[in-house]
């Protein structure tokens, strides 16, 4: 394991590095990482909605999420989670990606 280690640390690494500082790989990085909680949180409202509105339907005949009123409001505002978040993420990440080359 130890050759192995050498090994990579003499002709591995340096490529990776020279690669790694990159300018605009750099920028790709952290233009992903900028659009990355917000991906998150629009991930989450997904789920949310999938284990509310969707899931039961497979276990439960005639289940219809809209009609407990707590659940449809809490669809509606994960709604407009997901239409400000993952709706618009590539635009976020274009704008990010341009604002980290810049």
């Amino acid at each position: 394991m130890n050759a192995l280690t050498t090994w990579l640390e003499r002709y591995i690494l340096p490529v990776a590095g020279k690669i790694g500082n990159q300018k605009h790989l750099v920028a790709l990085r952290d233009a992903f990482i900028g659009t990355m909680p917000v991906t998150m949180a629009g991930s989450m409202a997904v789920l949310i909605n999938a284990i509310i509105r969707d899931l039961p339907t497979q276990f439960i005949d005639g289940y219809d999420a809209n009609t407990i009123p707590v659940f449809k409001e809490i669809i509606g505002i994960n709604g407009y989670v997901w239409n400000g978040t993952l709706a618009i993420a590539g635009l976020m990440f274009a704008f990010s990606l341009g604002y980290n080359i810049a």
